[in-house]
């Protein structure tokens, strides 16, 4: 678990039904919206660059519509786990119920980034010669690499490379570069958002693992 600590997990067993199973899979939505969370920043960092007076006006609307994003989730995490808390959503529904979750808060970074865009082209008269594609797919950390070549690796070691957005590996420097390029994005000094604290303990957990279990190969 990275994102469900002990504390929620006991409450939630004590719900009628709920069990491991379902720990893993609100855990799984938890880490869904910290993936979108990533994914919003690399798309505006992929979006045009200006000279530094712009670029410095257009910093401070990405830093905007990142926080509203931000707000946006956490409410959506609040509401969901609250909703299971109280009885609200029965345990035979909670992977539709999930899956909702997720496509509504796809829906909502997609609906900021298309604001984003417009105050673009309205602030700096920059055409844009066609509309950024987000292929969600693509963002999974799993999705191309050869399932032949895996180390053996089990569950929780492979939740902790997703974690660092990097495919299985035995390059102690790509687990590293991935390791401190996202400590830099989301360090507390740096970045003020709620989630970046929770986010840094499970960078560090999950690079940690990853050296822990490398030594033993």
């Amino acid at each position: 678990m990275y994102f469900v600590d002990g504390n929620l997990k006991d409450k939630i067993l004590l719900i009628k039904n709920y069990n491991n199973d379902d720990i893993q899979k609100i855990d799984s939505l938890l880490f869904d919206f910290y993936k979108l969370t990533v994914k919003m920043n690399e798309m505006f960092e992929n979006s045009i660059k200006l000279d530094n007076l712009k670029n410095s006006k257009l910093k401070m609307k990405q830093s905007e519509f990142i926080k509203k994003f931000s707000d946006y989730l956490f409410n959506q995490q609040e509401l969901f786990l609250n909703n299971v808390l109280n009885n609200q959503i029965e345990q035979n529904s909670l992977s539709e119920k999930i899956q909702i979750a997720y496509y509504q808060a796809k829906e909502k970074m997609l609906s900021f980034y298309k604001e984003y865009k417009i105050f673009l082209i309205t602030n700096f008269e920059q055409k844009l010669e066609q509309t950024v594609k987000v292929v969600f797919n693509d963002f999974h950390a799993f999705e191309n690499y050869n399932k032949t070549n895996t180390l053996n690796l089990d569950n929780n070691i492979l939740y902790a490379f997703e974690v660092l957005m990097i495919s299985p590996t035995k390059d102690f420097k790509v687990i590293k570069k991935a390791y401190i390029n996202l400590c830099k994005q989301f360090h507390p000094d740096k970045n003020k958002s709620y989630y970046s604290e929770q986010i840094t303990k499970n960078l560090n957990k999950a690079y940690n693992n990853i050296k822990t279990f490398l030594k033993g190969l």
